[in-house]
């Protein structure tokens, strides 16, 4: 596959995985605050947003405790989280890692329903949509230079 093709489907899965996640940031958000919408979301539409949520905190949660944001691919059963983005985050946090790691822990938790979701909490979810989104841009960049 050409550069333009690995660049074109690297692109294509960073914004599948930004369009899910951020989806299901919402779906919380939206009940979290009293939204509009907030009464249309289906018990269907709850349970999908907290499992995607649920799967990228555990994942992330494994990388940086493993501390080798490299392992981003995992097995094929793991969810795949790309490695520019897992850099991103590693960076961001490298002097608070395991500070970051408890706050994930804790998101997750709250995303689970096992405890109650605070603005600290969402905050780290917009940071996740934040750094996807930084990242998926900078690879539609690369793509129109090519």
């Amino acid at each position: 596959m050409s550069e333009t093709g690995v660049l074109s489907q690297e692109y294509q899965n960073m914004a599948d995985l930004f369009r899910d996640i951020n989806r299901s940031v919402i779906v919380i958000k939206k009940l979290h605050f009293n939204l509009s919408g907030a009464s249309q979301i289906t018990d269907e539409e709850l349970v999908g947003a907290r499992g995607m949520l649920t799967s990228v905190l555990r994942r992330l949660i494994e990388i940086f405790r493993s501390h080798s944001p490299a392992q981003g691919a995992g097995d094929d059963d793991a969810l795949q989280l790309p490695p520019f983005f897992l850099k991103r985050l590693h960076e961001l946090h490298s002097a608070e890692m395991q500070w970051y790691v408890d706050d994930l822990s804790e998101v997750m938790k709250a995303v689970e329903g096992e405890r109650p979701l605070t603005g600290d909490l969402i905050a780290h979810l917009d940071e996740l949509c934040g750094q996807l989104d930084a990242e998926t841009t900078a690879i539609h960049r690369r793509l129109w230079r090519k």
